[in-house]
């Protein structure tokens, strides 16, 4: 991990959209399926498999109408489920309004954060009967799996993204991405993810069963794998979050920097 000073000069939002592009490209590298173009203004994603992070549009920067209606032509007539990612401190809100003449609507809007840990409480220690392991064996991977389709929910083609480059970190000191299960009172009741990256930390798919919800299990879970995060030596840490989310990371530290908007094809129906 290169963790060096000149980090501040970039602003935390493009930190956030950094981690995102580098985890969708690590995510991608294990899949035979998948096609990965990084273009001067977009990353797409193209594959057979009918899920919208195995087909997708990134921008990562203003782009014109012309160039929009040129990426749209390319993904008209695939049969699979598109989405397109825009975060809003890059495109103008006329992006929108193209791409909603074109049948899109928005199916989710993520609040981009991210958290300086030189600011965590380091003498936090989690609730009584809550613990938080890696996921290491195939048995605890089946968990991690069936719990992602129940306490998220997760589509199932997500999860096998996500699970395939966690196993490929098994045998790592210090893995690039990892699986976790969240457990209290002596059960698995969660699961969450860390990308570590070159220079950020990103959380993702933290989430619990119903049943054991508002009880701070997830609160501790997120401060768990930051204080693993700032052991290994990072200083920044990113996650995109809920609208149900929000208030929940804010009281951890992280700071709202920006939007994630994901929209999708009305001729799509997305679990």
């Amino acid at each position: 991990m290169n963790n060096n000073g000149n980090q501040s000069e970039e602003p935390l939002s493009q930190y956030i959209e950094d981690n995102f592009l580098e985890v969708l490209e690590y995510l991608h590298s294990f899949q035979k399926t998948s096609s990965w173009y990084n273009e001067v203004d977009v990353t797409r994603i193209e594959s057979e498999v009918n899920s919208i992070w195995y087909n997708a549009v990134i921008f990562k920067q203003e782009i014109t109408d012309k160039r929009v209606s040129e990426i749209y032509e390319i993904y008209k007539n695939k049969k699979n489920k598109t989405a397109w990612f825009i975060f809003d401190h890059k495109q103008p809100e006329k992006l929108n309004n193209q791409l909603f003449s074109y049948g899109f609507k928005p199916i989710a809007k993520m609040a981009g954060m991210a958290i300086d840990l030189n600011l965590l409480s380091k003498d936090w220690t989690p609730p009584k009967d809550m613990s938080i392991r890696k996921a290491v064996t195939e048995a605890d991977f089946e968990e991690w799996y069936n719990l992602a389709l129940n306490s998220y929910p997760m589509s199932r083609p997500t999860a096998e993204l996500f699970l395939e480059a966690a196993k490929q970190n098994v045998n790592s000191s210090s893995p690039k991405m990892a699986a976790y299960l969240i457990q209290y009172s002596g059960h698995s009741v969660g699961i969450a993810e860390a990308y570590f990256g070159e220079h950020h930390v990103g959380l993702y798919s933290i989430a619990t069963l119903q049943q054991v919800r508002k009880k701070g299990i997830g609160t501790a879970a997120t401060m768990f794998l930051l204080m693993e995060a700032y052991h290994r030596g990072y200083r920044i840490a990113v996650l995109q979050a809920t609208e149900k989310g929000i208030h929940l990371y804010e009281r951890i530290g992280f700071q709202k920097h920006c939007n994630l908007s994901i929209l999708m094809s009305t001729a799509y129906k997305n679990k």
